[in-house]
Formats: C-alpha cells, sequence, structure tokens
C-alpha cells in the first residue's frame, strides 16, 4: 500500500468492519476485511477481523491459514495460538490443538496463560475419555496401546501433555 488514497480506503474499511464485528454482521465484517487485506495483505487489524468472522461462520478451515499469518506477523502473542487451538480441537485435530494450547501458556502470563492452561486441561480430559473408549471399543487399538501407548495414541492424533510440569514451569517463569 503505498499511496494516500488506499490509505483513506484502508482506514474507511477498517472503519465499517469494526462497526459491523460491534453489531454482529460478520459476512459484512468478513467482506470489509478481504477489502482490506486486498489493499494490504499484512494488515493485522483486517485479518483479525477476518478470523473473527471465519470463527463465527464456522469456517474453520478457512480460519487456520489467517492465524498462521498473524502468528507469522506476531509470534508472540497467545491469543492466536489460543485461537488455533481452538479451531484444531473443533476439527478433532486433538494433538496440534494440545500443543497449541500448550505454546499460548508458554508466551503469556496472568490471566491469559490460566486460559490457555485451562483449555490444555479439558484437553486433555477430553482425549483420555476418549483414549479409554477406544481401549474397550477397539481391540487393534487396544493391542497396540499395550505395546507402545505413546506411539498407539500418536498415531490416532492424540497428544497427552503432562500438565503438572507445564504449569510448575510456566509458573517458575513467572516467579
Amino acid at each position: 500500500m503505498t499511496t494516500k488514497t488506499e490509505r483513506a480506503k484502508v482506514k474507511t474499511l477498517m472503519a465499517r468492519a469494526e462497526r459491523d464485528a460491534v453489531a454482529g454482521a460478520y459476512d459484512r465484517m468478513y467482506d470489509s476485511a478481504q477489502a482490506v487485506l486486498n489493499l494490504d495483505p499484512d494488515h493485522a487489524g483486517a485479518l483479525e477481523l477476518l478470523a473473527k468472522a471465519l470463527w463465527q461462520r464456522a469456517n474453520l478451515e478457512e480460519l487456520l491459514p489467517v492465524i498462521d499469518k498473524l502468528v507469522s506477523l506476531n509470534p508472540y502473542e497467545p491469543g492466536y495460538y489460543s485461537l488455533r487451538g481452538s479451531a484444531l480441537q473443533s476439527l478433532g485435530r486433538l494433538g496440534e490443538a494440545a500443543r497449541a494450547f500448550y505454546r499460548a501458556a508458554e508466551i503469556s502470563s496472568g490471566a491469559e496463560q490460566q486460559h490457555a492452561l485451562d483449555a490444555l486441561q479439558e484437553l486433555q480430559e477430553w482425549q483420555r475419555a476418549l483414549v479409554a473408549d477406544l481401549l474397550d471399543e477397539d481391540p487393534v487399538f487396544h493391542a497396540g496401546y499395550a505395546q507402545d501407548a505413546e506411539r498407539a495414541c500418536l498415531s490416532r492424533g492424540f497428544a497427552l501433555v503432562n500438565l503438572g510440569a507445564t504449569a510448575y514451569r510456566l509458573e517458575g517463569q513467572l516467579n
């Protein structure tokens, strides 16, 4: 984006998109954010509004590359990793979701860190329940689990993190 006219157009489109966000008009917000990104593909504000619109539309496959772009622009924003974790969890990609929530907890502090740890804890409990169901219902999984539990879980997309050690290590960074 180089011209004064383009900058003014971006400003107008962003103001419209932000009004649409407040009003819950996610389709219009999506259109405005896309128009801004056509002029400035690295506009973080437009990318964030686009991500919000995609989340509200439950268009999670399209959301993931938008989050990746946001992370490439600012890899130290824990909210991006939390959103990525939630999207991946909704898509059933639990191992990737666990890693995203873990990263969010690693780079955040205070209430934001606690939120990421709570999301990770909830995901861990859900994965444990799914693994227990698989052990009861799937003899092939049960046999593989008996030989190598970690490999059997990873082969099904699970990733369990030792939360006690995680929380302890992360809290240690804050002191």
